[in-house]
């Protein structure tokens, strides 16, 4: 039985950024590389949690979970996201892995 981590976008920041960490501070690229990474590489099943933040721009998701596909492959069984507060970004996150997964040789 693996571990379920929750990783919460609070635990970063509440104004999450852009894609890369070039572009600025609490991006995509630092939420998935220093956040949620490390449960995956453990193993784990893992919740990602955007609730409280004050809007998730396109590109920040986009990099955290397309990018998360990109980087580890399809963990798609092992990673949900929860955001109540605006529940659209939700089927968005889902609609990025899967057209990470479905451009990604040997993601799928």
């Amino acid at each position: 039985r693996r571990e379920m981590a929750i990783v919460k976008i609070t635990d970063m920041t509440t104004t999450p950024g852009g894609r890369f960490r070039v572009g600025g501070p609490f991006s995509g690229e630092e939420f998935r590389d220093d956040y949620l990474s490390p449960a995956i590489e453990k193993g784990e099943y893992v919740q990602i949690d955007l609730d409280g933040a004050f809007g998730i721009p396109t590109s920040f998701l986009e990099e955290v979970v397309g990018g998360l596909i990109r980087k580890h492959g399809d963990v798609r069984d092992r990673v949900s996201v929860k955001c109540w507060d605006e529940p659209r970004v939700v089927d968005q996150a889902k609609r990025f892995m899967d057209n990470a997964c479905s451009l990604e040789p040997g993601a799928s």
